[in-house]
């Protein structure tokens, strides 16, 4: 296992050869063999801990990692960046036990991708206009809203809703 800054030097190195911003620009898209590089890279655990397989990194050294991977191209680290993030955290910080053992080692692994949904119709990103509501029925939340652009929504399988 590398240290945190020589995987910072690593990362610089993997962004260099591998991330061609014009040809993911031109598809649209990241592609599947190239998120899977950055998953056997350990790059969507950076700030997981430990003991759920994460890197347990310090958040100065994941944004030097996701700085490195945005001098090549910003949509990659944007992907990384936001999963590491929001993605995660409130997971990590607010789940309880069981649900921080069932997701985060597989969020740690890329497995699962985080999402975050916060930018609405008439709200944009004002965190404050958000309509979005959730509701308990029962032991399940109801979600009810709309959502204009949900960051890593094609690649995610976990979404932080705001509401």
């Amino acid at each position: 296992m590398p240290s945190p800054d020589e995987l910072v030097q690593e990362v610089g190195r993997f962004a260099e050869r591998e991330l061609d911003d014009e040809v993911i620009e031109r598809e649209g898209l990241i592609s599947a063999p190239l998120i899977d590089k950055m998953r056997g890279m350990g790059l969507f655990g950076l700030t997981i801990a430990e003991e759920h397989g994460g890197l347990g990194l310090p958040l100065s050294r994941a944004c030097a990692i996701v700085r490195e991977l945005a001098r090549f191209d910003r949509s990659v680290a944007t992907l990384v960046g936001l999963h590491a993030g929001l993605g995660t955290h409130a997971i990590a910080s607010h789940g309880t036990d069981e649900i921080r053992r069932e997701w985060l080692p597989r969020m740690a692994s890329g497995e699962v991708i985080g999402a975050f949904a916060a930018t609405e119709p008439m709200a944009g990103s004002d965190i404050a206009s958000v309509h979005t509501r959730a509701v308990a029925d029962g032991d399940r939340l109801v979600l009810t809203g709309e959502k204009s652009y949900v960051t890593n929504a094609r690649h995610a399988g976990c979404f932080t809703v705001l509401a």
